[in-house]
């Protein structure tokens, strides 16, 4: 099978070396995997560069920059992290963050523990758990990416999030239908804003996060 692995130097041609040879190795880690585990559809398994990687980092960027309310900070939880996009990819580009993966699949669970230990990544902790199984009040920052849509998750995470808590959603433009759907106790719990938009090299195709906060326990 052909791949665009290929592509990550040119892609990430402005993240330090030790960086790009990172994800170079986790994309190779995820083709054997992926002939096992179905971790990411036989349609982007030959485009992770484009489709799982630089969608990661173009997203992440904008959560590491953004101001009003803090940026993605401190413990970050990824939930249904499955493949560990993007939370692996965060570990990779911010060693001070402390990246919590939240799998309940345990073969998924297992594949992103192996990643862990083979780029090094000490800042990793893999959680092979249901959402539902994590402590009430107990989370201040969060992301998600193709997990479910917004008015599932916030209902799903209300009782999770610690008031002023952040949760960082990677989205397509299909987000403002998501919003459009969400029932009013949504409305009393979370503020809904979008924070940026990015596209996927060599594409048209647009990219949006938006970060929900808690407004009150």
């Amino acid at each position: 099978m052909q791949t665009d692995i290929d592509k990550i130097e040119s892609y990430f041609g402005q993240q330090p070396k030790v960086i790009r040879e990172k994800f170079t190795k986790y994309y190779e880690i995820l083709l054997v995997f992926n002939a096992k585990v179905n971790l990411v559809s036989t349609a982007t398994a030959p485009f992770a560069a484009k489709q799982h990687f630089s969608d990661s980092v173009g997203g992440l960027e904008i959560c590491f920059a953004h101001k009003e309310g803090g940026p993605l900070a401190g413990d970050v939880y990824d939930f249904g992290s499955g493949n560990g996009f993007p939370g692996l990819v965060a570990a990779i580009l911010r060693p001070d963050l402390k990246i919590h993966l939240v799998e309940r699949d345990l073969r998924k669970a297992e594949f992103m523990k192996h990643v862990a230990g083979e780029l090094g990544l000490k800042n990793v902790t893999t959680l092979p758990t249901s959402i539902e199984k994590l402590p009430k009040d107990s989370i201040s920052c969060g992301i998600t990416r193709a997990l479910g849509s917004l008015p599932t998750l916030l209902i799903q995470m209300n009782t999770l999030f610690k008031k002023d808590g952040r949760l960082f959603h990677f989205k397509s433009d299909t987000w403002t239908s998501e919003l459009a759907n969400c029932p009013t106790q949504v409305f009393n719990h979370w503020d809904i804003q979008p924070i940026g938009q990015y596209t996927l090299p060599e594409s048209t195709i647009d990219r949006f996060i938006v970060l929900t906060t808690k407004i009150h326990s």
